[in-house]
């Protein structure tokens, strides 16, 4: 089991983010990455079609004897909830520990959060940061599609107006995976808000399920890194060469 590898998906590039993160942090350990290129974008399904999606995925992931299951999404987070009935492997979702740690940074107990409409429409962040002082929740699903094509310097106009939503919040959280690559964006605006994105709390998550379960892989001499699609003609590959992410494969894995 301590070799097994730890999987990690999301519905395109933004959990890459996460991902070299995990892979830099947790150099001993092999990882597979799914892109649900197939189901992207999530921030724009209803809520039974995501939680039929999150059921397909993590029974699939499951069925590859992986140790764990990291949600890097945020959307997927919030409808998946029913599936930690439906396998034995640990999942990891990232809503309350995101949350917690932007409570821990903010000074002024204002917070933003960026998600997309689904996410927010959840209401998922928004109770798990109902003790503080404001909480600014924005629909950002336009920022998602634009980031997936890599067309950053045309999110400015959308940028500038969704900080403007989030009024006096000394801290945002990106709630999205793909939000963190427009960080450079936000900083020609604003250069004080405390911006908290989900890779640290995440990264907090899985060392501490690992060393509490005692599944740290100790033996490894060469880490594995392995991406899946589910789209038959996906861009993954090609989408990956924006992460510093040594990648031994990417293939096409069927979910249903």
């Amino acid at each position: 089991m301590k070799n097994s590898y730890i999987a990690v998906f999301d519905s395109g590039v933004g959990g890459l983010n996460i991902l070299e993160t995990l892979v830099e942090k947790f150099e001993n350990e092999n990882f597979l990455y799914l892109a649900d290129e197939d189901f992207f974008p999530y921030g724009v399904k209803t809520k039974e079609e995501l939680e039929n999606r999150m059921t397909l995925i993590t029974k699939k992931l499951d069925s590859m004897n992986v140790k764990a299951i990291i949600i890097a999404c945020n959307t997927a987070s919030a409808n998946s909830h029913h599936c930690n009935k439906l396998i034995n492997t640990k999942i990891i979702e990232i809503i309350t520990a995101t949350a917690n740690y932007a409570k821990a940074v903010s000074n002024n107990n204002k917070i933003g959060v960026w998600a997309t409409d689904a996410t927010i429409k959840s209401n998922k962040y928004q109770e798990a940061l109902n003790d503080t002082k404001m909480c600014y929740p924005v629909k950002a699903s336009d920022l998602v599609v634009l980031i997936e094509k890599n067309l950053i310097n045309d999110t400015t106009l959308l940028v500038k107006h969704h900080l403007d939503e989030i009024k006096d919040a000394d801290t945002l959280i990106l709630g999205c995976t793909h939000f963190p690559l427009v960080s450079g964006v936000i900083r020609k605006f604003n250069n004080d808000l405390q911006l908290v994105s989900s890779n640290k709390p995440v990264s907090i998550a899985l060392k501490e399920y690992l060393d509490e379960n005692n599944l740290n892989n100790t033996t490894n001499e060469k880490q594995i890194i392995n991406l899946y699609t589910s789209k038959i003609d996906g861009e993954l590959k090609e989408k990956a060469k924006r992460f510093n992410i040594n990648v031994n494969k990417v293939e096409y894995l069927e979910i249903k």
